[in-house]
């Protein structure tokens, strides 16, 4: 298990070089990624059954696939997945477009959701708010995952076509001092380039209309 674990946490290319005082050789050998180890360390410790080669074989994330994605299985939570994925940080009106029905059944969702390990809480008093955040290690290993398989990058493009017009819609309906910067940054990515200009220009105006700009 100790090697299947050491065989997908390799450290990132590019890796910031390790400084010694006072200066010494340039080792060989081979650096890890520790939120990778620390990743499946957790996940063996927590599941008895699993398996060295569950972790190693195949191109596809394992734990994105097995750990997240099977675990949430046909549920409501697996549809609002691509969603989660390209927001990052959300808050549930932000959220609340991509999942059908009673606002009773969108409160249990999102409650599911903010329970998961790898989503952190965070209450924003000055929005008056709470946001929850995709783990920033993680995340890009969920668009990995979506992105390298042509059927599950369906999914990510069509989430991000509803996306983009349904915040752009909140961030043109709420007064300046409730946009905030997640809900004008993720409209802004998840628009078309001309889409984001012109509601870039309905924000600025909105500044320049609060803070009485000529």
């Amino acid at each position: 298990m100790t090697e299947a674990i050491l065989r997908r946490s390799p450290a990132p290319v590019g890796a910031a070089p390790v400084v010694a005082e006072p200066p010494r050789e340039r080792g060989t050998e081979r650096r890890y990624n520790p939120f990778d180890l620390n990743l499946y360390a957790s996940w063996a410790r927590e599941d008895p059954s699993l398996r060295p080669e569950t972790i190693t074989q195949g191109t596809t994330d394992p734990y994105i696939a097995i750990r997240i994605v099977r675990q949430l299985g046909r549920t409501d939570l697996d549809r609002l997945l691509p969603a989660v994925t390209l927001l990052g940080r959300f808050d549930r009106p932000m959220l609340r477009g991509e999942l059908a029905g009673s606002d009773e059944k969108f409160e249990s969702a999102y409650y599911d959701l903010s329970s998961q390990e790898w989503i952190d809480y965070q209450p924003d008093p000055s929005l008056n708010t709470t946001f929850l955040e995709v783990d920033r290690n993680l995340r890009p290993r969920l668009l990995s995952y979506y992105r390298g398989d042509q059927d599950r990058s369906v999914l990510l493009r069509e989430a991000r076509e509803r996306l983009g017009p349904a915040l752009a819609r909140l961030a043109e309906e709420r007064p300046l001092t409730e946009i905030g910067v997640d809900l004008a940054d993720a409209a802004m990515r998840l628009l078309p380039p001309p889409d984001a200009a012109r509601l870039w220009d309905k924000v600025a105006g909105k500044i320049r209309a609060q803070c009485d700009w000529a």
